[in-house]
């Protein structure tokens, strides 16, 4: 009887171990998580993705595989100028926002906000005028040559 009491113990034993020692492990992976998620979501409340929807209403969108760098480059003959330009300055600050480990300081994750909210207003005023988006026929690259 013996026999067959001493290693059930022992069996016993060695599962109580071994589920303690995975919970003390789980606990430890749960709190490597929680430290990694908020880099992982720094940047999802950018405002940058109020402009990207307001571009895609206007048949302006970024394409499913086409980089933020790639998107901007293509807007370039679609937009007027001043706009493009505020939105490199925006995609910047993104960037900045987005992917950097340190972030964005008050002032500037400020300054992304402002400088978002005024495009979209400035782009909502003009909608639909060539001031804001180009006609296909008329590119920048085209107004130059004789």
């Amino acid at each position: 009887m013996l026999v067959i009491i001493v290693p059930l113990f022992g069996y016993l034993f060695w599962r109580s171990v071994q589920q303690f020692q995975g919970r003390r492990a789980q606990s430890s992976a749960d709190e490597d998580i929680a430290a990694i998620t908020p880099s992982i979501q720094n940047g999802l409340d950018s405002e940058l993705y109020q402009i990207e929807q307001r571009l895609a209403e206007q048949d302006l969108q970024r394409w499913p595989a086409e980089s933020w760098e790639q998107w901007r480059e293509r807007l370039h003959e679609k937009i007027a100028e001043p706009y493009w330009l505020t939105f490199s300055d925006i995609l910047a600050l993104h960037y900045r926002y987005r992917f950097d480990p340190q972030g964005l300081s008050a002032a500037q994750r400020q300054q992304l906000r402002q400088l978002s909210q005024a495009w979209l207003v400035k782009f909502q005023s003009s909608e639909g005028r060539p001031s804001a988006v180009q006609s296909p026929e008329v590119r920048p690259s085209q107004k130059n040559q004789p």
